[in-house]
């Protein structure tokens, strides 16, 4: 007489599409180094892509499965706690703070556009009436230090703004991943508002300064300062990878009248945090503390009211060149 199966034994086929054997890593590593070669092709930078490409995958390897609502009714409820119930608050919880900084950016770029009248070019003046950077005398004289902020969310043209957007957009989520983006957005203040100050400093005269450059530098330093505390294989190419980027970025800057003491100041003071700051842990559901929700909210009002200065001006806001 056969023996009869027990209920204990597994009665679910295998999940093959979890599975990870050699040859299916194999297959999904050509993909990778196919999709680099295309766009090493269109001019694209290829051990970055290659980089963001091998993260992407092991993030969509490492995800939970499914869990079945009914016949695991605790474990979902865990899930849901964890990684939000699907509520629109949960939804919006887990909205990107580089996302919502593009936006913004953007945004920016569309009032100085209907300014300016030209897509690829805006007028000096415009820009200095809605919040361009100025020489470090005439702001502090007309005690005008919101320039400082508003500056970083101006851009001068369609070019600067889509090399500003595709880099913040590049490292914005990565420093989200692992310092949060409560962080990630004092981060961006923090540096991008330092640095334009220092700008603004070591220009003597003649000086309009706009972008966000000093801002992603800022956070491409937190990445390097991360790497280097951190002290891994990752953590040094992460760290290398950074430092070629400020490179590239200085002798462009060269070519292009840049602001390059922007780009370094934001750059080291990034450094600076990146070091000292312990990132939180990984794959863990982290609070932030006081102090990080006291500076993350008051990055946020600065962020909204940079924005609405360049949409509606301060009365005296208007540049008076030759002073």
């Amino acid at each position: 007489m056969a023996d009869k199966k027990s209920p204990q034994d597994p009665q679910e086929p295998e999940d093959k599409s979890r599975s990870n054997t050699p040859d299916e890593r194999e297959k999904q590593g050509d993909w990778v180094d196919k999709a680099v070669e295309v766009g090493g092709f269109f001019g694209m930078n290829k051990v970055r892509l290659q980089w963001r490409l091998r993260r992407w995958q092991e993030s969509r390897q490492n995800e939970p499965p499914p869990v079945d609502r009914e016949e695991h009714p605790r474990a979902s409820e865990e899930f849901a706690q964890r990684h939000g119930s699907g509520t629109i608050s949960n939804s919006l919880a887990n909205v990107s703070a580089s996302m919502v900084l593009a936006i913004l950016i953007f945004a920016c770029f569309v009032r100085t556009f209907a300014l300016s009248k030209n897509l690829w070019t805006f007028d000096v003046q415009s820009l200095c009436n809605i919040g361009a950077n100025l020489k470090f005398g005439y702001v502090v004289y007309w005690k005008q230090y919101w320039r400082w902020g508003t500056s970083v969310f101006l851009h001068g043209g369609l070019l600067h703004l889509g090399f500003n957007l595709y880099a913040l957009m590049l490292l914005g989520p990565y420093i989200e991943e692992i310092y949060s983006r409560s962080r990630m957005l004092i981060f961006f203040m923090v540096t991008g508002f330092a640095a334009s100050a220092f700008s603004s400093w070591w220009h003597a005269k003649g000086f309009i300064g706009i972008g966000a450059s000093g801002a992603i530098m800022g956070l491409a330093g937190v990445a390097a300062g991360w790497g280097q505390r951190d002290n891994s294989f990752r953590g040094r190419q992460i760290r290398n990878l950074t430092l070629q980027w400020l490179g590239y970025t200085v002798v462009f800057g060269m070519f292009v009248n840049g602001d390059n003491p922007a780009h370094i100041s934001g750059f080291v003071l990034g450094g600076v945090l990146g070091f000292f700051l312990y990132p939180f842990s990984q794959g863990k559901r982290w609070k932030p503390g006081p102090i990080t929700l006291i500076l993350a909210a008051l990055s946020a009002v600065a962020v909204l009211g940079f924005v609405y200065l360049i949409f509606f001006p301060l009365s005296g806001a208007t540049c008076r060149f030759g002073r």
